[in-house]
């Protein structure tokens, strides 16, 4: 057993790096790499108590990725509620949403976050969505994250990702909303800052000084 736990996260993460089309079209017997990932889940309460959230990330985005969603899924619940599953599910979220299932997403971040709103699985989603260019849910993804006011920044982070892939594929409309309705939660931040929050505005600075310059906040 003590080989299987150092062999198998190496298979795991080798799967992993492999390139997203990897998954399910070219691999020539997928239920074998199924079959592989499941065995390493199956280990993640057996490992020491602070890797196996990282772990657990690893193997349930390459599950979701193959499209084993019900794997993805055991793998996650292995974990304890609390922060260690939350930042797992930024995997399986990214990965889902990837496919096409961020709905799914969604529904698995409420289902099982522990802290509400899981504010970084949220993020996680709404720029998978960007890539694919469905701002519009995107958005409505960013604004899950606003319910509570210490996760703002993560709110900021999300829209003004979105705002930057709008603006690039040249829905200037588009941008200008998203970056305003970000500049509003940068303003109410920057007025009532909270220490983790308190940075917003200058991990952004350059970018929003262009866009205000080029007149997007009217």
């Amino acid at each position: 057993m003590r080989f299987a736990s150092q062999f198998l996260p190496v298979a795991v993460l080798s799967l992993l790096a492999a390139p997203s089309s990897v998954f399910p079209q070219d691999i020539p017997d997928i239920a074998e790499a199924r079959s592989i990932l499941r065995e390493a889940s199956a280990l993640v309460p057996e490992i020491e108590e602070t890797q196996r959230g990282s772990l657990a990330c690893n193997i349930s985005g390459p599950q979701a990725k193959s499209g084993d969603l019900a794997g993805a899924l055991a793998t996650l619940q292995y974990l304890p509620k609390g922060s260690s599953r939350d930042s797992a599910l930024y995997c399986s979220a990214w990965a889902l949403t990837a496919q096409g299932n961020w709905r799914m997403a969604i529904q698995n971040i409420e289902d099982l976050s522990e802290n509400k709103p899981n504010s970084l699985a949220y993020l996680a989603v709404a720029v998978q969505l960007a890539e694919k260019r469905d701002y519009e849910n995107a958005v409505a993804v960013a604004r899950l994250i606003r319910e509570e006011p210490d996760q703002s920044r993560f709110a900021a982070d999300a829209l003004m990702q979105i705002y930057a892939k709008q603006f690039k594929a040249g829905d200037a409309r588009g941008a200008s909303r998203t970056l305003n309705e970000a500049l509003d939660i940068v303003e109410n931040v920057e007025r009532h800052p909270n220490p983790p929050g308190s940075d917003i505005a200058s991990r952004y600075e350059n970018l929003i000084q262009l866009a205000v310059a080029g007149g997007a906040k009217a």
